[in-house]
């Protein structure tokens, strides 16, 4: 019998690490960078949820291969078989329940640690209007259609996106269709942002440098802990 992973992810070198690590720390108790600016990634609580990380994949919970996955390799992977679970944005809902069927495929919380409720990190929904822009109306008329309740709906319907109105959570006849937003929304309520940074560039390369070689097990969460932060010190800085 072909053996199957646990828990896939995305752990490739790339944003995704950067979600997907924040998510250990902060279920831990821990953070990368706090609500005051500080570098605490160091912590206790941090060097805890960055071990628990490194053990996944020593224990092969999660699966060796998900180092080299991304979202949509996440999905192949669980699609096909590959893991049992998956940790996935909610994108991945809508194609599942069309492809799979709600009698082969399912969605709940993500498993605590210790007994601590797992801290989703949330996405990049964002809508941004940059300074360089030469039709700023025209831009700023695109944003508030896109963050509108129609396109809300819109989004929810064809993509399973997560809206930004708390009562398309609610309404029934979307409940019925995509049962899994209460569950979502209960997530949301309790999820945290990435570092918050100026230089925010640098400071999730960075963090992806660290992590990295320590999930292959070239070094240990303490060490890896310490220099990240002193890196970060550094970028934070200047």
């Amino acid at each position: 019998m072909q053996s199957i992973g646990g828990c896939g992810g995305q752990w490739a070198k790339y944003e995704g690490l950067t979600c997907n690590i924040a998510e250990f720390i902060n279920t831990c108790g821990g953070a990368i960078v706090d609500d005051s600016g500080k570098v605490t990634v160091d912590s206790p609580e941090s060097i805890k949820g960055i071990q628990t990380a490194v053990d996944a994949f020593k224990s092969k919970l999660i699966p060796t291969a998900a180092l080299e996955w991304k979202e949509e390799d996440s999905r192949n992977g669980f699609e096909s078989g590959k893991v049992l679970f998956l940790r996935n944005w909610p994108y991945q809902y809508g194609n599942d329940l069309k492809e799979l069927g709600p009698d082969k495929f399912g969605l709940a919380p993500l498993p605590s640690i210790d007994g601590k409720a797992y801290t989703s990190t949330l996405g990049g929904h964002d809508c941004a209007i940059t300074t360089n822009c030469k039709n700023k109306a025209t831009a700023l008329k695109f944003v508030k259609w896109w963050t509108s309740k129609e396109s809300g709906q819109y989004n929810l319907e064809k993509q399973s996106n997560a809206p930004i109105y708390s009562e398309l959570y609610t309404k029934d006849e979307n409940v019925k269709k995509l049962p899994y937003l209460l569950t979502l929304k209960a997530s949301l309520d309790t999820a945290k942002g990435r570092p918050h940074a100026v230089a925010y560039g640098d400071v999730t390369a960075a963090i992806q440098d660290a992590i990295y070689p320590a999930l292959q097990g070239k070094i240990d969460a303490e060490s890896t802990a310490k220099q990240l932060a002193e890196k970060l010190k550094a970028v934070i800085k200047n």
